[in-house]
């Protein structure tokens, strides 16, 4: 008996899809949210210095009112930032690989390749910041698309590559076997009909 695992782990699983691996972008995609908040712990403390010593200044009340004001916005800028990265998810399953793109406000987007129409994956890694921290780009070439799936800033390429490897391995040695039981059940068929004539 098989698991009904429709739409189990993210919205569109098919019934008898099992997940096999999942990851995110590489965090180094973060890096300006993290030079972001760096900037606004730099700004919130000049904020609270300058409304400390400046007490006595005309209008400071509506200046203050006017940061407060700037600076929920921002916040809230980087707090949506962070939501989205954990939004963005690559799946493989035994039968495709899912790009799910997601942000609370603007997009959501799918891109999906059956594991038996990838032709090629690539795995590309150049230079000395992707290398020390371990994150690169991988290109799935799919010939009935006229552009390949491009998956950039995935953190350990090589586990992902190999994993889709792996599950495209199996998926064709699944359905192999699923053809070679048909074709025994169709022969053992005929084999009982021609008996009985």
């Amino acid at each position: 008996m098989t698991t009904d695992n429709t739409d189990r782990h993210f919205k569109g699983q098919q019934r008898s899809e099992v997940v096999v691996y999942y990851t995110r972008k590489h965090w180094i995609t973060q890096i300006y949210l993290f030079i972001e908040i760096i900037a606004f712990t730099l700004v919130f403390g000049a904020l609270i210095f300058v409304a400390v010593y400046l007490k006595e200044v005309a209008h400071i009340g509506e200046l203050m009112i006017a940061a407060v004001v700037a600076m929920t916005v921002w916040l809230h800028h980087i707090f949506t930032g962070f939501l989205n990265y954990f939004l963005g998810i690559i799946v493989i399953t035994n039968f495709r690989v899912i790009i799910l793109e997601k942000s609370i406000y603007i997009k959501d987007d799918k891109d999906v390749v059956d594991l038996h129409e990838i032709q090629d994956i690539k795995k590309i890694q150049h230079g000395i910041i992707p290398n020390l921290l371990n994150y690169g780009k991988l290109v799935v070439v799919v010939p009935t698309m006229i552009q390949p799936m491009i998956i950039n800033a995935i953190g350990d390429p090589e586990k992902f590559f190999r994993k889709i490897n792996n599950a495209k391995r199996d998926y064709i040695h699944e359905r192999q076997q699923q053809r070679l039981k048909m074709l025994a059940g169709n022969n053992q068929t005929d084999y009982e009909v021609s008996r009985a004539t």
